[in-house]
């Protein structure tokens, strides 16, 4: 049951750190139109996040300007 919950967690802080890098950056991932900032998604970091069922690791979006912070 605790592996279930961290295999739903893990994916879940994911898509809301991207949907939160896409607010601040204001455009959605591989988008090829123009932009209105020069700053750019660079990569990710691993973090762990301690929750009610565990340690779950998960990548969190980076920026060029390191201006992101969730």
């Amino acid at each position: 049951m605790q592996d279930a919950l961290k295999d739903i967690f893990g994916p879940m802080f994911e898509s809301m750190l991207q949907g939160e890098m896409n607010s601040h950056l204001g455009y959605e991932s591989n988008d090829h139109g123009a932009k209105s900032t020069d700053n750019r998604r660079n990569g990710y970091t691993n973090k762990k996040v301690k929750t009610s069922a565990g340690e779950v690791e998960i990548k969190v979006p980076r920026d060029r300007d390191s201006s992101f912070e969730p």
